[in-house]
């Protein structure tokens, strides 16, 4: 009896699962012919991104609050950081903020012209096109 109870549930046939996978599963394929991971948890989980996005998120809303506001640039350090590890990804991001980190101090302010600084904050405004060379030497 127990016998017979158990067995409908060993009972399956895998081929027959395969084809019931087959025709019921479609994984969508990108138009370059790649197919596309059906699930996008791989793909929003990534530790690195995780790790970087919570040290910036603890700095921006714990630490930088504290500090006096002495950045010469405008977008600040921090948040130009984070444009430029979306924009280049991890490690050339990290290259490039530690660029700007290195040029934000009061002694860079001698080598820039006044027409660059805004007259209305009394910062330097830069954008991520700063590193345009970065892109352009990829290609």
């Amino acid at each position: 009896m127990l016998l017979a109870a158990i067995h409908p549930l060993c009972a399956q046939v895998p081929k027959e699962d395969l084809a019931l996978l087959r025709t019921s599963v479609t994984i969508p394929v990108s138009d370059n012919g790649m197919h596309l991971h059906p699930f996008p948890f791989p793909h929003t989980l990534n530790p690195f991104k995780i790790t970087l996005g919570s040290m910036m998120w603890l700095y921006q809303n714990l630490i930088s609050p504290q500090l006096s506001s002495s950045c010469l640039y405008e977008p600040t350090c921090s948040s130009f950081s984070v444009l430029l590890l979306q924009h280049y990804g991890i490690i050339p991001g990290m290259i490039m903020t530690a660029d700007r980190l290195m040029r934000c101090n009061r002694l860079t302010l001698h080598d820039i012209p006044s027409s660059h600084i805004n007259p209305k904050t009394g910062k330097i405004p830069e954008k991520i096109t700063y590193y345009q060379w970065y892109s352009e030497k990829k290609r």
